[in-house]
């Protein structure tokens, strides 16, 4: 993402998001995605902000899935 366009302050601004939506997962999906999460996906997002490298998810047809894997990308 090009920054070089911000004012300072909106440029720090800007970084600041950034950085929190790398380290915060539930962050990016619920405030920048305007994604509601389930309680589970909450789980799977924090379990991955926490170290876990792989997560298995059980469940049926429909859940969420794939919406939570597509915001990872």
């Amino acid at each position: 993402m090009d920054l070089r366009g911000l004012s300072p302050s909106d440029r720090e601004l800007a970084e600041q998001i950034i950085l929190r939506c790398i380290s915060d997962r539930v962050f990016f999906f619920e405030e920048i995605l305007k994604v509601q999460l389930e309680d589970w996906q909450r789980e799977v997002l924090v379990s991955l902000d926490n170290g876990e490298k792989a997560v298995s998810i059980r469940s049926a047809v429909g859940v969420g899935k794939t919406m939570l894997v597509s915001g990872l990308a």
